[in-house]
């Protein structure tokens, strides 16, 4: 199920099956971000975080629960895309 761009699903084993299907290296090579290593990546606050995530306009997580992560080649992409738009 897709929610507002971020992905839930209920294990960590769904989401391989799923992300093997566009990025087949990324899950075995990639490191997973916290909410608190993602915003320090990107260099915003934690409000600054909230209220872009409740505007939509973050690269997509996964959603284990509460906890959210990002592969880190997602937040990269992400970023340099940001720095190409402006």
């Amino acid at each position: 199920m897709i929610d507002r761009g971020k992905l839930r699903v209920t294990n960590f084993d769904d989401y391989k099956r799923r992300i093997r299907q566009t990025k087949p290296d990324a899950v075995f090579t990639d490191r997973w971000l916290s909410i608190s290593e993602f915003c320090e990546k990107v260099g915003m606050s934690r409000s600054t975080y909230y209220r872009k995530s409740a505007a939509n306009e973050l690269p997509a997580c996964v959603r284990w629960g509460n906890t959210a992560k990002w592969l880190e080649s997602d937040v990269d992409q992400w970023m340099q895309s940001m720095k190409d738009v402006l």
